[in-house]
């Protein structure tokens, strides 16, 4: 789809960590006089309302009944976070560095502000054993849960994602008589802000930058077509600059080749400005799109050039 296959598995991601802030809730049973006679670690599972309505209605005709309490949960909505301040600019790019190669830097736009919606289920057969589990969950929303999650790993970053409760309510249903097991679904929403990216992409790093500098003749405005065909009369190129004991400098003459300096040794730059003596014999004569604009010819390290117009 536009030209680009990518899949960063952040939704996964976001179920996975919603599920996995109620993984430890457990419901005490206790006898006459208060004392705890049993601890059960409450079982949850990714499953919608409508799972389980069904399977307790077909309980009633089973010799074993399901095991109850349990939680379930599931994503509802996702939907873009209209008019969030934690909007930026979509420009802007994210870079970080490679750790298994020096020249090389991964970089992605800035990401996208979301919001995934969340549907926790409290499955009882009593009211009691549903409120230890609300009450449990509830006060470590106030307002909101944060969760730390390092998404896009060749970033080499972490978000925080702040899980909001949004309200409960809660279905009694009775069957039939009363002899008849009853069943309590709490129905608990919430909403993490979260964040959607395009693909990442791998760049390698400029070491060599040449500036053409074209000064087209005639009075009156300059014409597009005049820049194109006006030789190059100056060429300023810069490379970094770093003697062979590691040591920043600014002479080209004294530096290595800017091929052999990594973007972690503490460079300086070279500036070398060369006069062109014959323009007519000038290569690198680009047409630029605007007038009066100098031309600027980058050189990456795989000497593949990248014409940019100033």
């Amino acid at each position: 789809m536009l030209g680009s296959t990518f899949y960063h598995s952040l939704s996964r991601q976001y179920v996975i960590m919603f599920g996995s802030c109620f993984r430890d809730v457990h419901i005490r049973r206790f006898d006459d006089n208060g004392k705890t006679i049993q601890s059960i670690q409450v079982p949850i599972q990714y499953a919608p309302k409508e799972k389980w309505t069904i399977l307790i209605d077909e309980d009633q005709t089973k010799p074993i009944a399901i095991s109850l309490p349990r939680i379930s949960f599931e994503i509802t909505n996702i939907n873009p976070d209209i008019g969030s301040n934690r909007k930026t600019s979509p420009l802007n790019r994210i870079v970080k560095h490679s750790t298994d190669k020096k020249n090389e830097w991964f970089n992605s736009f800035n990401m996208i502000p979301y919001k995934h919606e969340f549907n926790l289920y409290v499955v009882a057969k009593n009211l009691d054993d549903g409120y230890q589990i609300v009450e449990q969950i509830l006060p470590y929303f106030n307002p909101d849960f944060t969760c730390e999650l390092k998404l896009l790993p060749q970033l080499d970053r972490k978000w925080d994602i702040p899980i909001r409760f949004k309200g409960m309510s809660h279905d009694v249903a009775y069957e039939g008589s009363f002899e008849q097991n009853k069943s309590i679904i709490f129905t608990l929403q919430f909403e993490a802000d979260t964040w959607l990216v395009g693909p990442v992409q791998k760049s390698g790093i400029i070491k060599r930058i040449q500036l053409n500098f074209k000064i087209p003749s005639g009075d009156g405005p300059v014409k597009i077509e005049d820049i194109g065909h006006t030789p190059t009369q100056e060429i300023l190129t810069i490379t970094p600059g770093l003697t062979s004991d590691g040591k920043p400098t600014t002479d080209p003459l004294e530096s290595i080749p800017y091929y052999e300096i990594s973007a972690e040794d503490d460079y300086g730059f070279c500036k070398d400005i060369t006069n062109i003596i014959d323009p007519e014999e000038t290569i690198n004569d680009v047409p630029s799109p605007s007038n009066q604009d100098p031309v600027y010819v980058l050189e990456t390290e795989d000497d593949a050039d990248l014409i940019v117009m100033g």
